[in-house]
């Protein structure tokens, strides 16, 4: 009997061939889309009844809507990245669930079409990874949980220093004793690499506290630099969410792309950046 022709595997097509539910964030996707005992209450969302329950579906669509404060999204956040630090399990899955946008974004920034699959899924594989241990590891009381969460994993899963390298791994990523591994490794060994984007603005922002008004960095400045440059989040919507007018917004940004330049002793940096 001849042998059978049909593909044995997705591995030698490019991406862009691949149905979404093929990859590794997707079959994460889908996993987290069937929890149904683990959800936020709506309390949270400023939502009734309080102790309704928001799954991921539904979580994730009004966390992504541009009307939604960026208050209540760092508090959703705060509960879910302190319920998988406390249970983990299935609260891995729910996080990566609910962040299944923004890592796709990133995915695809990594590992843009028609990269081949087995590179693809190595980048979801250290995406999803290095987005746990940043729940795991970065801390909670700071603002715009979520951004820094992923700008986390998006600059440990690049590799910076090199290319993300091809490897096979198990599709189920939220493997307990995986993570468990992974986290116990993060927590032995220093922190070698360079400061995430991120956590320089939370720095610049506390070392300038005590300064005078115009060379302090505000919350404020480093919200609008990470939402608009770090995140690529649209001015407009950045604007409404401060409760300030698009113009004011722009400026406020240059000065504090200067003032950023200039703390870090790189004028360059402002060169780069325009008031749109």
């Amino acid at each position: 009997m001849p042998a059978s022709t049909a593909p044995v595997a997705d591995e030698r097509l490019p991406s862009e061939e691949l149905p979404i539910s093929s990859t590794p964030l997707g079959k994460i996707n889908e996993l987290a889309g069937a929890l149904s005992d683990v959800w936020v209450p709506r309390g949270l969302l400023r939502q009734q009844p309080d102790d309704a329950p928001a799954r991921v579906g539904y979580l994730r669509n009004v966390l992504l809507l541009d009307s939604t404060p960026t208050d209540v999204r760092d508090e959703v956040w705060r509960f879910i990245g302190g319920m998988a630090r406390q249970r983990r399990d299935d609260w891995n899955l729910f996080a990566l669930g609910v962040a299944y946008p923004g890592l796709r974004k990133r995915a695809r920034r990594l590992a843009p079409p028609p990269t081949p699959f087995e590179v693809v899924e190595a980048v979801h594989f250290d995406l999803a990874a290095e987005f746990l241990l940043a729940v795991h590891r970065l801390p909670l009381h700071r603002p715009n949980v979520i951004s820094r969460f992923l700008g986390a994993a998006y600059d440990q899963a690049s590799g910076r220093k090199k290319p993300p390298q091809p490897r096979m791994v198990n599709i189920d990523v939220v493997d307990p004793v995986e993570i468990e591994e992974a986290l116990a490794r993060n927590q032995a060994a220093p922190h070698t690499s360079a400061e995430e984007p991120h956590d320089v603005l939370h720095r610049l922002v506390a070392a300038t506290d005590a300064t005078a008004d115009g060379l302090r960095l505000t919350e404020q400045h480093a919200v609008l630099i990470q939402r608009t440059y770090l995140d690529g989040q649209p001015l407009t919507a950045v604007a409404a969410d401060l409760g300030m007018s698009v113009p004011t917004a722009s400026k406020r940004r240059s000065r504090a792309a200067r003032l950023i330049a200039a703390l870090l002793g790189r004028p360059q940096l402002a060169e780069t950046t325009d008031d749109g």
